[in-house]
């Protein structure tokens, strides 16, 4: 895998976490547990992120430990 593939895996798990942030920010644990709206556009953003993660490559995962 490319260092540019990389950087765009790495740059969708930044777009999703920011998103997923910035929604779940201003919400309450209670309004977010009754909003299904809210809660499937947060978890859809931390699934992209988790998808986007396990597509790195464990050679750059070892070699930049701070991503861990």
């Amino acid at each position: 895998m490319s260092h540019h593939d990389v950087s765009r895996l790495l740059d969708d798990i930044h777009q999703a976490l920011t998103k997923a942030l910035r929604w779940a920010h201003p919400l309450s644990y209670n309004t977010f547990c009754e909003d299904d709206l809210q809660q499937s556009a947060i978890i859809r953003q931390l699934e992209i992120a988790g998808e986007a993660a396990s597509k790195i490559p464990e050679t750059y995962r070892l070699a930049h430990p701070d991503l861990a």
